[in-house]
C-alpha cells in the first residue's frame, strides 16, 4: 500500500499534524492561547520563505519554458536534462555571503539542480565554472545581481500572465532566442547596407528589463 497514491498526498500531511499539532496540544499541553498564535507565526514565516525562495529561482520572465515535442511517439523536451536545468532556473547574488546563508545557497538554483548530491558550501566554486560552460555552449544563464531584482523579474511575469486584455502590441507570450541566433536575423536584415554589431547591454528601470544592442554603421 505505501506506492498507493493517497499514502504519499495524506501520510505526510497526516504526520505533519500529529508533531505539529496534537504533540503539543496533547502531549505537552501547551496552552491553545500560547500555540495557536505561536503556529501561525512560524508557518507563515517558513512558508513565505520557502515560496519566495522557488518563486525567485524558477518564475520569473529571464528564464526559458522549455516545451515537449513529439518524438518517436512519445513527449520530450527538445533539450537535454542538464540544459533544462540551467535555461529555467535563475541565480542571484552569488557575491553576497549573507544570501546565501539565509537562502540556503538556494541562491545557486542552478548549480542546485545540476547537482542535487554536492554540498552546498561547494556551490560557489561550482558556478563560475557551470557560467562559463553555459557561454561557450551559447546557453542561456541567468545570473540577477540580487534578490530583489529576481523578485522583479518574478512579478513582472506575474503581471504579464495576469492582465485580462493583454495591449494588442504585446505578445502575451515569452519567445526567448539566442543572441547567436538574433545576430544572424539582424545581420542578414542589415550588413548589406554597412551596419555592423557593437556592444550589448541590460537595460532595467523598475518592472522593465530589456537587451539594447548598439549597431553601427561604418
Amino acid at each position: 500500500y505505501y506506492g498507493h497514491p493517497l499514502v504519499h498526498l495524506v501520510g505526510p500531511k497526516l504526520l505533519w499534524l500529529g508533531y505539529r499539532v496534537l504533540l503539543p496540544l496533547l502531549y505537552l499541553r501547551v496552552p491553545h492561547a500560547t500555540f495557536w498564535p505561536c503556529l501561525a507565526v512560524t508557518e507563515l514565516c517558513t512558508g513565505f520563505y520557502l515560496a519566495w525562495n522557488f518563486e525567485v529561482s524558477h518564475v520569473a520572465d529571464t528564464v526559458q519554458f522549455p516545451v515537449a515535442v513529439d518524438s518517436e511517439g512519445r513527449k520530450q523536451l527538445a533539450v537535454s536534462w542538464a540544459e533544462s536545468q540551467v535555461v529555467t532556473g535563475v541565480d542571484y547574488a552569488h557575491d553576497s555571503w549573507w544570501n546565501a546563508w539565509w537562502s540556503g545557497a538556494l541562491n545557486y538554483q542552478i548549480e542546485h539542480h545540476l547537482f542535487p548530491g554536492i554540498s552546498q558550501y561547494h556551490y560557489p566554486a561550482i558556478s563560475s565554472i557551470v557560467k562559463a560552460t553555459s557561454e561557450e555552449f551559447n546557453v542561456k544563464y541567468t545570473l540577477e545581481p540580487t534578490f530583489w531584482s529576481a523578485w522583479k523579474a518574478h512579478v513582472r511575469l506575474l503581471h504579464s500572465m495576469g492582465r485580462l486584455f493583454p495591449r494588442s502590441d504585446r505578445s502575451p507570450q515569452l519567445a526567448p532566442i539566442r543572441k547567436t541566433t538574433l545576430h544572424v536575423y539582424i545581420e542578414r536584415a542589415v550588413r548589406a547596407h554597412g551596419w555592423r554589431p557593437g556592444h550589448m547591454q541590460r537595460v532595467s528601470s523598475g518592472f522593465y528589463t530589456s537587451q539594447a544592442w548598439e549597431w553601427k554603421r561604418k
